[in-house]
């Protein structure tokens, strides 16, 4: 309702470590979730609560990944036994900021009024302890963004935002514009802004990560030499994650090297087996150009078997993509069965409801 939930969540999937965080950043919990590994980062913090169930840099850990998994409610309330077991913590408020602001999204317009009060509450509350927190101002920035103008919507406000995060952040300054302007920028602006985000620290997984999926997925001219190179990039520089493969998979499956792509798909297996992003982005691409249909619906059933990774697309978004592959093969039913799973596991997801009442008017 107040902003676009895809484009939230493809931003925040790797969130920025505030001062405050920088204390854990030993914890082996911090590393997993800088390195997009949420469903093995659960196995440790479930751990932890079992030991102790209150506590509360647990639960903060706990809501985050239930976030990233798509358990939204369970997400919201571990954010607020964080926030009532240590209310002298940033980042537990503007994690729960961000609960908020997903729910308000979700909300009917009434209740999502709520919602909104009470995400505004917790960002004060995370700025009043630690100004200028890049997490609780990248959830202000978009949700000032997305929201219209009676819930306290302002994009003008939003930019104003984004430059006070470049002002006391610089890299993710940068991807905070390059964010904006993936909305309402041209591909010039969004390509300038993540080359400088990468410039500010070459060797930052996530600045590559977002000029990847610019070059794959964004740009309205695809770049697949580019994905490649970039792709190949992140995986010298962790190889121990899935995006890099995911990137050069689907460079690979768009221009139509099969031989290399089966590859490339196999390592990524081999080395991350509970991420198979690469088989969905592969399959995206493969749908997009319309080659090699059957694989490409091999590739999602793949990748459907098993629970996705944080961040990554989930069942719903499986369902829809496959439903694209099913209407491009002229098997309109089927398409129509797809859409109508994806709308019943989750009712307010746009997409497929839109391409449903599009199919069923044809």
């Amino acid at each position: 309702m107040y902003l676009s939930r895809l484009a939230l969540l493809t931003f925040f999937v790797v969130r920025a470590i505030s001062a405050q965080e920088a204390a854990f950043s030993a914890d082996p919990v911090a590393k997993l979730f800088d390195t997009n590994h949420f469903k093995r980062a659960r196995t440790l913090v479930d751990a932890r609560l079992r030991h102790d169930p209150k506590d509360p840099q647990a639960l903060y850990w706990s809501s985050r990944i239930q976030e990233a998994l798509g358990n939204l409610t369970g997400a919201t309330q571990l954010a607020e036994k964080a926030v009532e077991i240590d209310s002298r913590n940033a980042s537990y408020h503007a994690q729960l900021a961000e609960c908020y602001a997903f729910t308000a999204d979700r909300s009917t317009w009434v209740s999502g009024i709520k919602f909104v009060h009470l995400m505004k509450k917790e960002l004060a509350a995370s700025l009043a302890l630690h100004p200028h927190d890049s997490d609780a101002l990248l959830v202000a920035m978009m949700f000032a963004f997305h929201a219209p103008a009676v819930a306290g919507g302002d994009r003008k406000k939003a930019h104003e935002i984004a430059d006070e995060i470049l002002q006391n952040d610089p890299h993710w300054g940068w991807l905070a514009k390059a964010r904006l302007a993936q909305e309402d920028g041209t591909d010039e602006q969004k390509e300038m802004l993540l080359k400088k985000a990468v410039q500010t620290e070459p060797r930052n997984y996530r600045a590559l990560q977002e000029m990847a999926q610019f070059y794959c997925c964004v740009a309205t001219r695809k770049n697949p030499a580019e994905t490649e190179r970039i792709g190949r990039l992140m995986i010298a520089l962790d190889p121990a994650q899935g995006s890099g493969y995911a990137a050069v998979a689907s460079a690979y499956a768009r221009t139509g090297r099969w031989a290399e792509l089966d590859a490339v798909l196999a390592q990524s297996e081999k080395i991350v087996p509970d991420d198979l992003t690469p088989f969905y982005q592969a399959a995206a691409s493969m749908i997009d150009t319309g080659q090699e249909l059957e694989k490409a619906e091999k590739y999602l059933t793949h990748y459907a078997s098993q629970e996705p990774e944080g961040k990554q697309p989930d069942r719903v978004q499986t369902k829809w993509l496959l439903a694209s592959l099913y209407e491009k093969r002229g098997n309109t039913p089927e398409a129509i069965k797809e859409l109508e799973a994806a709308v019943r596991m989750r009712p307010d997801f746009e997409p497929a409801k839109k391409d449903l009442k599009r199919l069923r008017r044809s």
